[in-house]
């Protein structure tokens, strides 16, 4: 199966039905992420500092190699977590409409780059249709900040004194 790389939009309709996965650091999930994420983390919060400061410091190849030292003994433990996910979301759904494709999972690192790519590559290899978000949770956030550009229309519906409707309308 190939790997499709997806606009936000697909993305958040597919994550109605399937997993999410998030593969960043332990530390930037705790940050923020995409509700109802799972946290699937390829490094560490101090191995990502070592890789992001090889790339810096070094250059990308040799990032990647620092990676993939990390990475490789990850891999099966990974891959059974992922499997897990799966199987836990699927005894949830009891295999309910929508559920299209039991093993298609979703993921995304800081900017859709090299870390969900990665990831990507591991779960495509063993067998699930993978998705991988485009421009990753900061194109997320973005696409939450957008929201708020909207406008909203608010109806305060209450019929009784005393329900809060004027504080409310303070505020």
């Amino acid at each position: 199966m190939a790997i499709e790389k997806i606009h936000i939009e697909k993305f958040l309709e597919l994550a109605k039905q399937h997993p999410v996965l998030d593969v960043r650091s332990p530390g930037e999930f705790k940050h923020a992420h995409i509700p109802g994420a799972y946290s699937l983390p390829l490094f560490t919060d101090e191995e990502r500092k070592i890789v992001g400061t090889a790339y810096k410091q070094q250059s990308r190849e040799q990032a990647i190699k620092i990676g993939l030292d990390f990475f490789g003994v990850k891999m099966r433990k990974m891959v059974e977590e992922v499997e897990s996910v799966v199987s836990q979301q699927s005894a949830d759904d009891k295999g309910g409409p929508g559920l299209q494709t039991a093993n298609c999972i979703l993921v995304y690192c800081w900017r859709g780059g090299m870390r969900s790519a990665g990831v990507a590559w591991l779960l495509d290899l063993y067998g699930f249709k993978v998705y991988t978000l485009l421009g990753g949770y900061k194109k997320f956030r973005n696409n939450v900040l957008d929201t708020f550009k909207l406008p909203f229309q608010f109806r305060i519906l209450g019929g009784y004194t005393g329900s809060g409707k004027t504080e409310l309308l303070k505020t």
